[in-house]
């Protein structure tokens, strides 16, 4: 399983005929905790668009509503489907924030 990282990216889950809107707060390559105002069905493969901050359009997949959390207010899902080239975007961007984050405790570092 790979390190989860702090992440702050827009999704939308589709229930039925209406959205939830929810902030995916942390990431890892096989799913994400978003924070969301409302219950999501615990156990429940759902439709989600996840709005990756590369420019491009939002992903479109399907994950597993793993478990809720309501201390922290979200949810932990699991990437269920996504086309391949969907799926490379998801681990570039995982790859990308995960060296950044690797390198802010060394900008800090550097005398001004």
């Amino acid at each position: 399983m790979s390190p989860r990282i702090p992440a702050s990216i827009e999704i939308w889950f589709q229930l039925g005929r209406r959205e939830v809107r929810g902030q995916v707060v942390q990431l890892n390559l096989s799913g994400f905790f978003a924070a969301t105002l409302e219950e999501l069905p615990v156990g429940e493969l759902v439709r989600m668009r996840v709005a990756l901050p590369d420019g491009l359009e939002p992903l479109r997949c399907t994950g597993w509503i793993r478990n809720r959390h309501p201390e922290r207010g979200g949810v932990g899902v699991q990437l269920f489907a996504m086309s391949k080239p969907w799926l490379d975007r998801w681990a570039a961007y995982y790859h990308v924030r995960r060296r950044a984050l690797a390198l802010e405790p060394a900008r800090e570092a550097r005398p001004a």
